[in-house]
């Protein structure tokens, strides 16, 4: 039995799983598969707000979607407008929607903020990180923006997203280093809540003690990353993501000149949130 393939329209409103996306139609959500857009199933929604029925293709029961469903932290899809039905708008409430406006919402008018503190609240919990984290490193939790832009790919060919405004940003002061002999490239730019949980998790794996890895990496939730406003750096010639990076021609241009394009350092020797020194990371803070 084939599935049955289903491209979402234009503009469409959805939720997305690390496997799945789910999008309203009519009285009940269709579960999507991301690898290449095959109906997995139909998930009915109670006017409680809670899952009350999952119906899962023939084909993909045995791959563990309805669980998925049923126990995932959604995240928006990146959207404009779209009407949601009664039914739909019951679960983003019960998510932690705010509906500030009525019959056909903006990406900005949805207030994802509640999904975020227990995405984040999940990762502390799975990776047993201390829960006094946020307070003890003063690092608060970084919201995902509701759009990004890909400004091309990362070092190792992967693409790389920024919000729209630090993309151009980016774009402006890296022809304006190009311009004075300085090569500036991109190592890393956004990174999702789940993608930093996967992160840690490998270090943990690999044996190395909590602190350490919290001594240069932020928990999942509090990276600056997750907000598509920060970019890891390198140049040619330079070892990236290493210390090393400071006794570059790059770094000089970057201390005395990255502020005109509202990019700041964010965490120069002895920071207070007891991260590492890091002369690669530059996180725009501009409008």
């Amino acid at each position: 039995m084939q599935a049955e393939t289903v491209t979402p329209p234009a503009g469409t409103v959805g939720l997305c799983t690390s496997d799945l996306v789910l999008i309203p139609k009519d009285d009940h959500w269709l579960a999507l598969n991301k690898a290449n857009w095959h109906l997995v199933g139909h998930a009915k929604v109670h006017s409680s707000g809670q899952l009350e029925q999952v119906l899962i293709n023939p084909p993909c029961r045995r791959q563990g979607f309805a669980s998925q469903i049923r126990r995932a932290f959604p995240e928006p899809i990146t959207v404009d407008t779209a009407r949601l039905t009664d039914d739909a708008k019951a679960w983003l409430k019960h998510l932690g929607w705010d509906e500030k406006i009525g019959g056909l919402p903006r990406a900005a008018n949805l207030d994802f903020s509640l999904i975020q503190r227990r995405r984040a609240d999940h990762w502390t919990q799975r990776l047993k990180i201390p829960a006094d984290y946020s307070q003890s490193r003063k690092l608060p939790l970084v919201a995902e923006p509701a759009r990004l832009q890909c400004l091309g790919t990362d070092t190792q060919g992967r693409a790389i997203y920024l919000t729209p405004k630090a993309s151009q940003a980016w774009a402006d002061m890296k022809q304006a280093a190009a311009n004075q002999g300085i090569t500036l490239e991109p190592v890393s730019g956004f990174r999702s809540i789940a993608y930093q949980g996967k992160l840690v998790s490998a270090k943990i794996a690999a044996g190395i003690p909590m602190d350490s890895i919290l001594s240069v990496s932020a928990a999942p939730g509090y990276s600056e990353h997750h907000s598509g406003a920060a970019l890891d750096l390198c140049t040619p010639g330079s070892a990236p993501l290493e210390a090393c990076f400071a006794d570059t021609p790059a770094f000089t241009w970057l201390s005395e000149q990255a502020q005109r394009w509202d990019f700041v350092m964010s965490y120069p020797p002895d920071n207070p949130h007891r991260l590492a020194f890091e002369p690669w990371h530059w996180c725009f803070r501009g409008g």
